[in-house]
């Protein structure tokens, strides 16, 4: 079974995320030419070292790091120091904001935004099956489609897990300081509950809890169990 699909959509409350291009290793000849686009376009340097100039703005990216440059932004296409040490891929991402009950375009855009321009580094995102969006065998098959929306999700996860932080929080910065207040003196409460309560993952959940306590979620049961915690605040 066969279908005409040319990118792939991934539907979050009032956020409609596409992605309709990627393009896997550098090519052998780019021209230095100001262009833009009308969609965020994010980097991945899997290796090597790579130059940008944008408006105003020069910013260098080596392998591990990525790099989001927004919509319309003027830009330079990237040189190369050593072009056969440099492997990149280019992922075109659209975000629209369309009718939904849970109110997250704003969220991802402004997290977009504030990270953009920079180096940055994200986790694992370097270990996704990206090669995936380069075959046009993926998008005309059932199988192939199920499997870049899986994928193309897990780097939505790993991106916005990396960009979104408590002032970005998808559900309040307060509601989720109640929320894990009051779940963290539950008995037998594991991080991975937490983690599921919250839509973070263990990585960012366990970043947070050691940031508004000082402590691991472990350490701070430990410190529970002594009589060292009121209200479920460090004493010290």
């Amino acid at each position: 079974m066969k279908t005409d699909v040319s990118s792939i959509s991934l539907n979050y409350g009032d956020a409609d995320i596409s992605f309709f291009n990627i393009k896997l290793d550098f090519p052998k000849h780019t021209d230095a030419v100001w262009h833009r686009h009308n969609y965020y376009e994010i980097h991945v340097c899997r290796k090597g070292h790579l130059e940008y100039t944008l408006e105003g703005k020069n910013v260098s990216l080596r392998g591990g790091e990525l790099l989001i440059i927004p919509p319309d932004l003027p830009h330079l296409s990237i040189s190369l120091r050593r072009q056969t040490d440099t492997a990149l891929c280019v992922i075109s991402m659209d975000i629209s904001m369309v009718r939904g009950d849970k109110k997250f375009f704003d969220v991802l855009k402004e997290a977009l935004d504030k990270h953009s321009n920079m180096p940055l580094c994200i986790d694992h995102i370097r270990d996704l099956e990206l090669d995936l969006f380069s075959s046009h065998f993926s998008y005309h098959t059932v199988k192939g489609v199920c499997k870049l929306k899986a994928v193309a999700a897990e780097f939505l996860s790993l991106l916005f897990d990396g960009l979104i932080d408590d002032d970005l929080n998808l559900y309040g910065k307060r509601e989720t300081t109640i929320l894990i207040d009051n779940m963290i003196n539950l008995p037998d409460i594991t991080l991975d509950d937490i983690a599921r309560a919250t839509n973070y993952s263990k990585r960012h959940t366990s970043r947070i809890i050691k940031e508004k306590y000082g402590v691991s979620l472990g350490k701070l049961k430990k410190q529970m169990n002594n009589g060292d915690i009121l209200n479920g605040k460090p004493t010290h």
